[in-house]
């Protein structure tokens, strides 16, 4: 589904067959531009994705698995999002999709559905430190993937030291 606000976003450009899918960039520098993603770039990122092969030969036998759900607060309108979302429906991962990243409905899910790995914007992560959420409410997680926006090294330490979760930096353009 391709919506276009006249004047302000271009509609859908691209009918080349490589395309997968459009994203907005930001607009920081002007207008947001339409970035197309190729199939194969989608292939390669999907595929490597929480370090497990998705497509191929090296794709796991992944039915019958007990997958707890992945837990969302990303928007699908950036890389992070749809990158976060795509994986989870290819291996037929339930999903809790938030209406946007909020403390209390995000620790409830974990504390419901204990999820090893996550993504979490930095923003959230300074918001999980400010609403002091004991380290037990979230300590079935191992690992948060941070992007959006850059990861500032001293919220990185600090939240890793207070909570004993490893956090990796995800951040780039579209």
């Amino acid at each position: 589904v391709t919506v276009a606000i006249p004047g302000e976003i271009a509609p859908l450009h691209s009918e080349a067959p490589d395309v997968a899918l459009e994203l907005l960039s930001s607009g920081t520098t002007g207008p947001p531009k339409r970035i197309p993603i190729a199939w194969h770039t989608l292939e390669a990122a999907l595929g490597s994705a929480h370090g497990t092969a998705l497509f191929g030969s090296e794709a796991p036998a992944l039915s019958g698995l007990d997958l707890s759900p992945a837990i969302s607060g990303l928007s699908l309108g950036n890389i992070g999002g749809v990158y976060m979302m795509l994986p989870s429906v290819l291996i037929g991962q339930p999903i809790v999709m938030l209406d946007r990243f909020s403390v209390e409905p995000w620790v409830r899910a974990v504390r419901l559905y204990l999820p090893e790995i996550l993504s979490v914007q930095p923003a959230g992560l300074r918001m999980i430190l400010d609403a002091k959420v004991p380290p037990e409410d979230i300590a079935s997680l191992t690992t948060i993937v941070s992007g959006a926006s850059k990861l500032d090294p001293d919220l990185q330490d600090r939240f890793e030291q207070h909570y004993g979760i490893r956090v990796f930096g995800a951040y780039g353009a579209t």
